[in-house]
């Protein structure tokens, strides 16, 4: 969907006085087939507008953590709880709207 394509569902949902369903993924997450499926879907189920994203996956070895100082680590470890927390609370949401 282009910018203009947006700009329009947006006018037209505030003409028509409603919110819209924007439904938001991670493009590869799990798989580039997946998202293909997940997008489909969404439209299938009503999404006005399905805005994406792409996956970054940053990958630290044991052994650099463990030659890290400590405020490093815990700066990772803290990075690391707060990206899980997030996705358990999206979990949880969504189980808790079926």
């Amino acid at each position: 969907m282009n910018r203009n394509r947006i700009g329009e569902t947006f006018a037209r949902l505030k003409a028509q006085g409603r919110s819209g369903l924007i439904p938001f993924l991670a493009a590869g997450d799990p798989s580039l087939d997946a998202t293909e499926q997940l997008v489909y879907e969404f439209e299938e189920r009503g999404a006005d507008v399905v805005a994406q994203t792409v996956t970054r996956v940053v990958t630290i070895s044991a052994q650099a953590l463990q030659h890290a100082s400590d405020a490093c680590r815990m700066h990772f470890y803290q990075g690391f709880l707060d990206v899980i927390a997030g996705r358990l609370a999206d979990a949880n949401a969504r189980l808790a709207s079926l």
